[in-house]
């Protein structure tokens, strides 16, 4: 998948959860099964998610610098990143407390689905540094993951909007 094809699925797929959120009528905004996230925490965990990429990634001296490594293996396919993500999703298993997110009032909706595909548009606009090669190239690290490509990264990223609009659908929109 080329880079172009890489920001369109991120975008189309982060605006689907922008699109669900917003959907949500007023009088069921705060609507969430007991100790689950509202739907515009889910979008706002998926920020809170990409937020360390964009700050790695909109350095590209940087981030090379790191050096979180290389790789000549390449880049797997959105369909096993999506497949590896699944899997490592067990029972028990929680966000680390950085990407947990706060409630967020009813005052603040609009403000937060503009700043989330703000952050989308910043996340997609990183791609434009690296060449196809090197999404496939330089590793960067994720907490469940491990060490991934760029690529597989921007496959995550894509997929999670996914995942949290099925949590959506199934925990408050049912």
């Amino acid at each position: 998948m080329k880079i172009e094809s890489l920001k369109q699925n991120l975008k189309r797929e982060h605006q689907r959860i922008t699109d669900v959120v917003q959907s949500i009528s007023d009088d069921r905004f705060y609507d969430a099964p007991p100790g689950k996230w509202t739907a515009v925490q889910h979008l706002k965990h998926v920020q809170l998610c990409m937020e360390p990429s964009i700050r790695l990634l909109s350095d590209k001296p940087k981030f090379v610098s790191k050096l979180f490594g290389e790789t000549k293996e390449g880049s797997r396919s959105y369909e096993s990143i999506s497949l590896l993500y699944q899997n490592g999703l067990v029972p028990g298993i929680v966000s680390p407390e950085r990407f947990v997110p706060d409630m967020i009032s009813l005052d603040d909706k609009e403000k937060t689905l503009i700043d989330f595909m703000y952050k989308v548009g910043l996340l997609a606009d990183t791609l434009d540094l690296y060449a196809e090669e090197e999404l496939d190239q330089y590793l960067i690290p994720h907490p469940l993951l491990g060490l991934i490509t760029l690529r597989e990264m921007m496959h995550f990223y894509t997929y999670h909007a996914v995942h949290h609009i099925n949590r959506i659908y199934a925990t408050i929109l049912h």
